[in-house]
């Protein structure tokens, strides 16, 4: 039963990475929820490489961390799935 669940999620980020790439300008926010916390990556699809991150209990937290890493870090978009995110808007 595990592993059907690990197959199924496996598939979907390979079908979402496939369509999404993220580059250093506007990198790919990546989101994963626990069952008690909520972490978000900022990911260079291109190089490969995590550009920043953060995690927290609450999911406004989380965000709050993740901008301002994102703002000192130069980045000014994101991508999340088919949604271009403005983070100086927040």
């Amino acid at each position: 039963m595990i592993t059907q669940r690990n197959q199924k999620r496996q598939r979907r980020s390979a079908r979402t990475r496939a369509k999404i790439k993220g580059t250093a300008d506007r990198p790919r926010l990546s989101v994963f929820k626990s069952n008690k916390f909520l972490y978000a990556q900022m990911i260079d699809d291109e190089k490969g490489h995590t550009l920043t991150s953060g995690f927290s209990k609450t999911g406004e937290k989380t965000g709050e961390i993740l901008s301002v890493k994102a703002i000192k870090s130069g980045i000014k978009t994101a991508v999340l799935t088919e949604v271009i995110i403005n983070i100086m808007d927040t």
